[in-house]
């Protein structure tokens, strides 16, 4: 533990004097790329979660077809005659 928040307090007193060293405007391009780099990291976020809920919603179908493969073709059967029914009315 010791090792480590050792190495984390170099790492900043690194960035304090790159940070001291550098122009306003190297600050600013920075600053920006940044914000640009969190913009995307929570497009990611949103993108990964969004993608985590339809995998859990196709889970949660393939559950349901697994149980009740008859009463699933049942339905597909009674839309069919629905659909032909309507057509000749």
């Amino acid at each position: 533990m010791a090792s480590s928040e050792a190495a984390m307090a170099e790492d900043s007193n690194i960035e304090d004097d790159q940070l001291a060293s550098m122009s306003t405007d190297d600050i600013l391009k920075a600053s920006r790329l940044l914000d640009n780099e969190i913009r995307v990291l929570k497009r990611n976020t949103l993108e990964l979660e969004s993608f985590k809920e339809k995998i859990k919603e196709n889970q949660e179908k393939i559950k349901l077809n697994k149980q009740l493969p008859y009463l699933s073709q049942h339905r597909r059967v009674k839309q069919k005659y629905n659909f032909v029914f309507e057509l000749t009315v």
